[in-house]
């Protein structure tokens, strides 16, 4: 009783001030949980009925019944999307970890090529190759620094076989991209 009539005062007081002369709050409950409410305001006195109350309450319940549903159905909606960016993850890591065998294996034939032989010359040619499988490139190269700073070939794959032949030589330094990266001894590269 004293809670209620605390209530009573409060509700007075904020009804007298927004203008409200009578209201009700129907509770949205739906599987024993609080949903929002409903809500019915008059700007005169007004005494409800229990036709008046009853009426609230199915609206209430109706309310409440649609609210969960949208919520029920934006749960699902959401973990169907939840799953299916798993799947889409799971199927990334699936092919990274093919390609990252498939490299792997790729690259112990490479160290057993240079193991096999110490021509230069056909490791070389095998490195490039097994460039433009493991890059997915079109074209490879390998060129090694000779003494004056230029760069010469020893192989080529791809593209760049029909371009140049072996001995091909480029300058050293700053004129080439090639040169560039030889004289910072750090890779360069395209965006």
């Amino acid at each position: 009783p004293r809670f209620q009539a605390a209530i009573g005062e409060l509700i007075a007081l904020v009804s007298v001030a927004e203008g409200i002369r009578a209201l009700a709050f129907i509770p949205l409950v739906s599987h024993g949980q609080l949903l929002g409410k409903f809500m019915v305001y008059y700007d005169a006195v007004h005494v409800f009925s229990e036709d008046e109350m009853r009426l609230a309450g199915s609206i209430a319940q109706h309310v409440a019944f649609g609210v969960a549903r949208v919520r029920s159905d934006a749960a699902i909606e959401d973990l169907l999307l939840r799953e299916q960016g798993a799947r889409r993850e799971a199927d990334a890591a699936r092919v990274e970890s093919e390609d990252r065998r498939l490299i792997a294996e790729e690259l112990a034939r490479l160290a057993r090529a240079m193991n096999e032989t110490l021509d230069v010359t056909s490791v070389a040619e095998r490195i490039v190759e097994a460039a433009l499988g493991l890059f997915r490139a079109r074209a490879s190269g390998l060129r090694l620094a000779a003494p004056d700073g230029s760069l010469v070939g020893i192989a080529f794959g791809g593209a760049m076989k029909a371009l140049f032949q072996l001995g091909h030589t480029i300058s050293g330094g700053p004129v080439s991209v090639s040169g560039l990266a030889t004289l910072q001894g750090a890779a360069v590269w395209s965006d």
